[in-house]
């Protein structure tokens, strides 16, 4: 999600080469949306364009607009719970104003929160990857930061005197953990749980650092960031983290009980010293192993299959999740013998 574009951008007098209006960015008005995926299939994804989110369920081939918050709206943050992946939230601008919106069905009905946590004209969030409830949001350009632990049927104001003076940009909620980080247009801060409040970690960044995005890299305990101009950076993370299992597979349907499935592990794992251990349920005909991060398995027959994957990290913490995975097999044998094919002439053609 990008909010800091040149304010000379789109301008026809600009040479922007042959950069165009994509489906979720907005270059015009310097605003756009994101691609979020379901974290069980990566095929399944959602974005927002304008005043709507549209869902794929076919790696982006087809998408289907989900709701329409009407004229002078603007659909922006988009999260996709990890406990639930059919619980979502989405910050939407409607007149000016940021309010956020919830929905528990994968997007077909929303409801918004119920208390306005501020008076924002740009809000950022972060969900809890181990708490669905746990939201953190920020006002952008702002010092106003909050959280809600109840789905946002009531707001915490976080804003400590740490803050004041920072211009807040990104915030990103670490799993497994209680750490949460803040990226402003000087530094990053975390909050201390135990001292009620933010701590600077931005010793060694470029001076007149402007964060522009984060992502925590967990394989390797990483926050990660960009800037507007001086680069990508990376740290380790402050504080450790308990794993939280994630399978996932391209889809959740197959529609040939002879193709092969590659599932993978999109787990909260620092893979230093880790072990991964799935099972299946039916066992299926096929699997080329079964304690490594992505096997491949052929499923056999029609029916749903259970995906069980463990994760253990380096120090021993384990953590079991699932997913399911249809088959319905469209490349059986012909029953009807004799019309495989029908040729009407002869030649090289």
């Amino acid at each position: 999600t990008d909010h800091y574009l040149p304010e000379n951008f789109g301008d026809p007098k600009v040479n922007t080469g042959n950069m165009g209006l994509y489906p979720t960015e907005g270059y015009w008005t310097s605003e756009s949306s994101e691609v979020e995926f379901d974290p069980r299939y990566a095929g399944h994804m959602y974005l927002g364009k304008e005043n709507k989110i549209y869902k794929s369920t076919n790696e982006g081939a087809i998408f289907e607009a989900l709701n329409n918050w009407g004229v002078n709206s603007v659909a922006y943050e988009i999260e996709v719970c990890r406990l639930n992946p059919d619980r979502l939230y989405t910050v939407v601008r409607s007149n000016g104003s940021a309010r956020m919106y919830y929905s528990v069905d994968a997007g077909d009905s929303w409801t918004i929160s119920p208390v306005d946590p501020g008076n924002s004209g740009k809000m950022e969030i972060s969900v809890n990857p181990a708490n669905d409830d746990e939201v953190w949001g920020i006002e952008v350009n702002s010092s106003s930061v909050f959280r809600t632990t109840d789905g946002g049927t009531s707001w915490e104001d976080m804003y400590t005197a740490t803050l004041s003076g920072h211009q807040l940009r990104e915030v990103i909620v670490q799993g497994g953990s209680d750490l949460v980080y803040i990226g402003t247009n000087t530094s990053v801060f975390y909050w201390d749980a135990d001292a009620s409040d933010w701590v600077d970690m931005g010793p060694g960044l470029p001076a007149r650092m402007d964060v522009l995005e984060m992502r925590i890299f967990y394989k390797e305990s990483k926050l990660r960031l960009c800037d507007k101009g001086k680069g990508i950076w990376e740290t380790n993370l402050v504080e450790p983290f308990m794993p939280v299992a994630q399978p996932m597979a391209l889809n959740d349907e197959v529609y040939c009980s002879r193709d092969t499935v590659q599932f993978d592990c999109y787990s909260i794992l620092d893979h230093n010293g880790a072990s991964w251990s799935w099972s299946f349920d039916p066992q299926p005909v096929h699997v080329n192993a079964t304690n490594i991060r992505n096997p491949k398995v052929v499923l056999g027959s029609d029916g749903s299959f259970t995906a069980t994957l463990t994760v253990t990290d380096g120090n021993g913490n384990a953590s079991t999740n699932d997913i399911s995975v249809a088959v319905n097999s469209n490349c059986n044998v012909d029953t009807v013998p004799g019309m495989a094919m029908e040729c009407f002439g002869s030649g090289s053609d």
